[in-house]
């Protein structure tokens, strides 16, 4: 499970979305449950605080993509009232 780990990766380590799919592919053997967060999100901008310009393109969508490289949505559920989208991946 990867649930708030995502963002807090991007923002608070500074780890490139890149390097963040690796880890998530290494931890993983098949499948991964994972939570991704728009930029738009309360949590995400306080992280980002003053930074935001560099997360400019960091949409879900854009996310979604770095992550089929190397995994499959077997699964989607947008979560009502708030940016946030669980996902069921399942290793390619």
């Amino acid at each position: 499970m990867a649930l708030a780990v995502v963002h807090h990766l991007l923002v608070t380590n500074r780890i490139p979305l890149d390097e963040v799919v690796d880890l998530i592919a290494r931890l993983s053997n098949r499948h991964v449950i994972m939570e991704l967060v728009d930029r738009s999100d309360p949590m995400f901008r306080r992280l980002a605080r003053g930074n935001q310009e560099l997360y400019a393109d960091l949409t879900i969508a854009m996310q979604e993509r770095a992550f089929a490289e190397r995994f499959r949505i077997a699964d989607r559920r947008e979560l009502e009232g708030i940016p946030r989208t669980l996902y069921v991946m399942e290793k390619r």
